[in-house]
C-alpha cells in the first residue's frame, strides 16, 4: 500500500494521511502536501501517454 501511495496510484485519503504523519513523525500537512504532489504527477506522466 505505501508503495502505490508514495508512487501516486492511490486517491488521496485523510485517514491514510493522518496515519503516515504519525508513523513518520511528521505534519499532517507535509504529507498531504507530498501526497497530492506525487498524485499530480502520476497523472501528468499518463497524461503525456
Amino acid at each position: 500500500m505505501l508503495g502505490r501511495i508514495e508512487k501516486g496510484r492511490k486517491d488521496y485519503d485523510k485517514d491514510r494521511v493522518a496515519s503516515m504523519a504519525k508513523l513518520y513523525g511528521v505534519k499532517f500537512s507535509v504529507v498531504k502536501a507530498v501526497w497530492e504532489r506525487d498524485r499530480a504527477t502520476r497523472q501528468e506522466y499518463i497524461r503525456r501517454l
